[in-house]
């Protein structure tokens, strides 16, 4: 079913964004895994070149990252000095210096667990 949501997503003129991003990004790799391998079999297309094809610049590289499923699993057991680690690094990466450091940015949020992202959000904003 989700893998048919994300074909609605990007099926015919334009992309429907808000539905993408739900398929996309709330899962864990895991799901993400199951559900670029049930498209490919549903619909005879891997879903990362449809990606490619309906999406550009920052949002599509992000998708493109986000479908390989390489997102941690694991929600929740979190290391929160890995975490703050990752915290540091955005921070280092983004707010302190000129310009960001995109591709950090793309790696951190695609292969970290929801429950990593929330604390090492918390960590972020003490920063």
């Amino acid at each position: 079913w989700i893998a048919s949501m994300a074909r609605k997503a990007i099926k015919g003129a334009g992309t429907d964004i808000t539905l993408l991003i739900s398929v996309m990004c709330t899962r864990t790799g895991g799901e993400i895994k199951a559900i670029t391998a049930a498209y490919e079999r549903l619909f005879e297309r891997k879903l990362i070149d449809d990606i490619d094809k309906d999406t550009s610049g920052r949002f599509g590289r992000f998708l493109k990252v986000i479908a390989k499923g390489e997102r941690d699993d694991n929600e929740f057991d979190v290391d929160s000095d890995k975490a703050l680690a990752d915290a540091k690094i955005l921070y280092a990466k983004g707010e302190g210096k000129l310009g960001t450091d995109e591709d950090a940015f793309m790696e951190i949020l695609a292969s970290r667990s929801h429950a990593h992202l929330d604390l090492m959000t918390k960590h972020y904003a003490d920063q």
